[in-house]
């Protein structure tokens, strides 16, 4: 046969490994099967191929499990691509923050915010992990201490208070807690003001049931005030009266708005007057006639109408006329005479001596004196008086008082009381009236001078030793005490201490 090409050769059938092949091996051309062929030399090294390849024992083929990855397999001569899903795709593309999940395959990058009285940092979680803190009134509330209520302040700050009433008007318990503070009326309370108190109001059938002795309450039923006592409603003050009528020997009336009441000119009401045991005791006949038992003597030329009066040397004087005036002789002489200290004014109660005597003690005034011009007893030791003395007569009118009173001038004669004030308060003037006031709410001079007078309490605490030196307008300083022998110089911006060497410094 001629030679021929592998292409002129006439195509084979389906090889069954047992086909005669030749081969040069060392040289020398000899023969061997397709199956020998096929199967040496033997595939040690592994590689991926697109699908999988059973022929191929060392073969390995990409594929997916789970989701967030896709292969796509461009066919012969192309790439094998490796691509993200949705979810990890919106990943890669999102920019910084805290990743949320916002769908079925959607991320997207969020931050941590703050709101009212919150405060965030790093809320994105790029530069560290996010912090979550107080600010405002929650920082101002985990920052305070102690036991106090919390008030809300300017600026959004929550500080202590504590609740206080007024010396004389409420009291207040517990007013800082911890338990519940307790608000109420004080003990004889003063209710301060000028223009009113309105008490309750309502109608009869709207009357307290029960009711106790001191309620008071406006009734409208009856256009009145009234008050419970000795278990019934009485109106104020009590009965009312609505009429004034006149007996023997007075003239106008009956009164029953407004109206004046006179004595009748015949008008005599006999009788005795005067204490028993005193120099004044009269007596009163029917026609008119006045006796002033043993000592003095009054007689009327008519009924109701005195012409003249009888006095006693060196006791008693009278002026003649129509108009007769009784008054003490300037000097009284009291040989015989006793005064007794008793209900009648004035009161002796020492006389003769050092002696004090009881209220119903009788005395004998041995050179003793009295001035006729002012009715004063003279040549007496100190007189221990009884009773309240008024203010117009040099005393002060009071005789009740509680712990604590100050005593003040509220009239040309007249005093009232200032009760004590509440612990701490200072005595300050009201410009009429003394008053107790909380130093806190003083003001020193105007806000210039207050800021000057105040400005010191900045070098409190200052060493022994220190100086205080001026660091800038209204403030203050210390330089502490320097090292033995070191001399005093001006700084750059303060005073310092600096050692001698060789004599600069």
């Amino acid at each position: 046969m001629a030679n021929q090409t592998i292409t002129q050769l006439p195509a084979a059938g389906a090889i069954s490994g047992t086909e005669l092949v030749p081969i040069v091996q060392n040289g020398a051309t000899v023969q061997t099967t397709t199956g020998a062929i096929a199967a040496s030399p033997a595939q040690t090294q592994t590689f991926i191929t697109v699908n999988n390849e059973p022929t191929l024992n060392n073969s390995r083929y990409l594929t997916t499990t789970g989701s967030g990855i896709n292969t796509t397999d461009g066919g012969p001569q192309s790439t094998l691509a490796l691509s993200l899903t949705t979810p990890l795709q919106s990943l890669n593309t999102a920019g910084t923050g805290v990743m949320v999940k916002t769908g079925g395959g959607t991320i997207l990058p969020r931050s941590i915010a703050a709101g009212t009285g919150l405060a965030v940092t790093d809320g994105d979680g790029v530069a560290a992990n996010p912090t979550v803190s107080a600010a405002g009134i929650l920082l101002s509330l985990a920052a305070s201490s102690g036991t106090a209520l919390l008030a809300r302040t300017s600026g959004g700050s929550i500080q202590g208070v504590t609740l206080q009433g007024t010396a004389g008007e409420i009291d207040v318990a517990d007013g800082a807690g911890p338990s519940n503070p307790t608000i109420g009326l004080s003990d004889n309370p003063v209710i301060p003001g000028t223009g009113s108190v309105t008490v309750p109001a309502g109608t009869t059938a709207q009357r307290s049931s029960p009711a106790n002795d001191g309620m008071l309450r406006f009734n409208t039923d009856s256009s009145a005030f009234e008050v419970y006592e000795n278990g019934v409603w009485n109106n104020l003050p009590g009965d009312a009266i609505t009429q004034i009528d006149t007996g023997p020997g007075l003239t106008g009336g009956p009164i029953t708005s407004s109206g004046t009441i006179s004595v009748a000119e015949t008008g005599v009401v006999s009788g005795t007057y005067g204490s028993t045991t005193k120099v004044g005791r009269f007596t009163v006949s029917s026609r008119g006639l006045i006796s002033f038992a043993d000592e003095l003597t009054i007689s009327a030329a008519s009924i109701g109408a005195v012409t003249s009066v009888l006095g006693t040397a060196n006791e008693i004087v009278s002026s003649g006329g129509g108009s007769p005036q009784i008054s003490l002789a300037p000097a009284i002489d009291f040989s015989g005479k006793t005064l007794t200290s008793g209900s009648l004014n004035p009161t002796i109660l020492q006389v003769a001596g050092d002696t004090a005597v009881t209220e119903t003690a009788t005395q004998t005034l041995t050179n003793k004196t009295i001035s006729g011009a002012s009715n004063t007893l003279t040549n007496l030791p100190a007189a221990n008086l009884s009773g309240i003395v008024a203010g117009a007569n040099g005393g002060t009118g009071l005789n009740t008082y509680v712990v604590g009173d100050l005593i003040y001038a509220n009239g040309a004669s007249s005093f009232t009381t200032l009760g004590i004030g509440a612990s701490t308060y200072i005595l300050t003037s009201s410009g009429t009236v003394p008053q107790y006031t909380d130093p806190a709410t003083i003001t020193v001079g105007t806000a210039t001078t207050a800021t000057t007078a105040t400005t010191a309490t900045n070098v409190a605490g200052g060493a022994a030793g220190s100086l205080v030196y001026q660091t800038g307008t209204a403030t203050t300083s210390t330089l502490a005490l320097g090292t033995q022998g070191y001399v005093l110089r001006a700084g750059a911006s303060a005073p310092e201490w600096a050692v001698i060497d060789g004599g600069t410094f």
